[in-house]
């Protein structure tokens, strides 16, 4: 299979998956169309090959945007979970970290951050920290999909297609309860396009720090503190849901014991000095 057929069947898999999700057509439209352009920039550099003739070299040897190189691994990703590559001859595919995704927040940052933000933000700031859910993730979650009495909520498919089930520490549970109520059973009462559309507009309310911090930035501070907390990778892999090798190859021997990662979201909570008992 070539490139430009990978690229087709990922839209179709990609609208199929934002439709299960409740995204509008027009979302789907826009979503797709951020990427289409990258498509075609890749189809024109590498001269439309056989994905199984992508190799490291041939990626070394180009010069991408990083979207560019974003799209390629999704594709490759794809291919090798389809068939149509064997996990062998994956390329290997790095793409460079952009400003502030990749950072983790200091405790005082976040200290900063939380009474500047609206309600909506500063509940999606502690969930993330919480939970390590992406912010997709919010949007599939409903009342059938959260266990309180077990302290769990069960994502069906998460942005890799697997699905996931996360832990829910107390002070988690609190948020998530009282939203649902006010929402509708909804942790947003608005869209995912409204909701990512006002991200800029929370950040550029917060005086006081480096405005380059992103819902992807807590995430990667959940991590942190856990590691620096003493908690294993193994178990920080599984909390997170991490699936590919490009971004877990150092993860090993997955520790799939519900108590230690309840141990990790819990030593989280406590660094913000909530109480989770």
């Amino acid at each position: 299979i070539r490139l430009s057929e990978m690229w087709d069947k990922y839209v179709e898999r990609n609208r199929s998956r934002k439709r299960a999700d409740g995204w509008s057509e027009d979302e789907i439209d826009r979503n797709i169309a951020t990427r289409r352009a990258s498509a075609r920039r890749l189809i024109e550099l590498l001269g439309d090959p056989l994905m199984d003739g992508i190799t490291t070299e041939l990626v070394k040897d180009n010069i991408f945007q990083t979207n560019d190189l974003t799209l390629l691994r999704t594709l490759v990703n794809t291919a090798v979970d389809e068939g149509y590559v064997h996990v062998g001859n994956k390329p290997k595919i790095k793409v460079p970290t952009r400003t502030g995704r990749g950072r983790a927040l200091s405790l005082r940052e976040l200290q900063v951050i939380l009474p500047q933000v609206s309600d909506d933000y500063r509940d999606l700031i502690l969930m993330t920290l919480y939970t390590t859910m992406r912010l997709g993730d919010f949007f599939k979650i409903t009342p059938s999909v959260v266990d309180f009495d077990e302290g769990v909520v069960y994502i069906h498919r998460r942005k890799n297609g697997e699905p996931k089930i996360f832990e829910l520490i107390p002070p988690a549970a609190s948020i998530l309860r009282r939203r649902l109520l006010a929402n509708g059973g909804r942790f947003f009462s608005a869209s995912y396009t409204q909701i990512v559309n006002r991200t800029k507009q929370e950040r550029s309310r917060v005086k006081g720090i480096k405005l380059d911090w992103t819902t992807t930035s807590v995430r990667h501070t959940a991590m942190t503190w856990a590691s620096k907390g003493g908690i294993d990778l193994d178990t920080i892999r599984e909390i997170a849901g991490h699936r590919n090798s490009s971004m877990t190859e150092h993860y090993i021997h997955i520790d799939k014991n519900r108590t230690r990662q309840r141990e990790g979201l819990e030593l989280i909570a406590s660094v913000l000095e909530v109480e989770a008992v």
